[in-house]
């Protein structure tokens, strides 16, 4: 199945059981406590939007229009931004390089395709992005100690899925997120901080499909970067012949866009986005 397909395959996964959750109930979104989850009212994404499909050349640069479109995809999204330790109505940016730490008793299984995930979403943004360690599960334990001794700021945990939502448990998860993650409904729960030491840690259910996992790891990166996404939102930036994870040119463009010197963190998002319409106009 090509990548596209793959996160496609993920985006429908969630979309399934989104759908009736904001049918049901009309509470808002409001943003977790620092290093807490909610009770009674639990942030939640609301169901992500399509972005249209461009067909492109690939040896193009892609239209101004469609790069923009995919940009406001990934980060105009109003009361899903919390959900992913993002503030609402305001841009955010990773201001030094991220460092990945991955734990897996199979971590030589997912360290090819998450190098090249990592190298493409570098090459594009022009932000160092390196795997710094890879260790057994266990070794998760003394992830503090971990990121003292190497800067890991993004930890990704592949294992079983009862072990990972004790992980996850543990560090006070979304508790609505990890129901769903914990009920085999989702393939993966995470938790943003978004702080000095820890950008955010994804726990990810090893019994999943070769595809999902490899969509997970896409969108981990995704994430880390500030994009807001379930999967459906990189279709077209993907590149779906790459025998690895690889982006498109339509993705290059957006992730350097997002990353351009002048897009810094702090801008309303409507002003985000009209200085990026005039970066393309250039």
């Amino acid at each position: 199945m090509s990548l596209p397909g793959r996160l496609f395959w993920v985006a429908l996964l969630l979309l399934w059981w989104l759908a009736p959750a904001a049918a049901q109930n009309t509470i808002e979104l409001k943003p977790p406590a620092a290093g807490q989850s909610e009770t009674g009212t639990e942030a939640r994404p609301e169901s992500p939007t399509r972005l249209p499909q461009f067909d492109f050349d690939p040896a193009a640069r892609p239209e101004a229009d469609a790069v923009l479109a995919a940009l406001t995809g990934l980060i105009d999204r109003g009361r899903d931004r919390p959900f992913f330790g993002l503030p609402e109505g305001q841009t955010w940016r990773l201001e030094g390089p991220l460092k990945i730490a991955l734990y897996s008793d199979r971590r030589g299984e997912f360290v090819p395709a998450l190098k090249s995930a990592a190298n493409a979403f570098s090459r594009a943004s022009a932000l160092p992005i390196d795997l710094v360690t890879s260790r057994p599960l266990a070794a998760a334990a003394g992830a503090e100690a971990v990121r003292w001794a190497t800067g890991a700021n993004l930890e990704i945990l592949i294992g079983p899925r009862p072990v990972m939502a004790q992980f996850a448990g543990a560090i006070a998860v979304n508790q609505w997120m990890l129901e769903r993650f914990e009920d085999g409904h989702w393939p993966f729960t995470f938790i943003f901080p978004r702080d000095d030491s820890l950008i955010g840690r994804v726990m990810i259910a090893g019994e999943e499909p070769p595809e999902a996992l490899e969509a997970s790891l896409i969108l981990a990166l995704v994430w880390a970067l500030g994009g807001v996404s379930l999967g459906d939102e990189l279709q077209g930036l993907i590149d779906p012949k790459a025998p690895q994870p690889a982006l498109t040119p339509l993705g290059q463009e957006v992730f350097a866009l997002m990353y351009n010197p002048e897009m810094e963190a702090g801008l309303s998002i409507p002003s985000a986005l009209r200085r990026a319409r005039r970066l393309l106009d250039r």
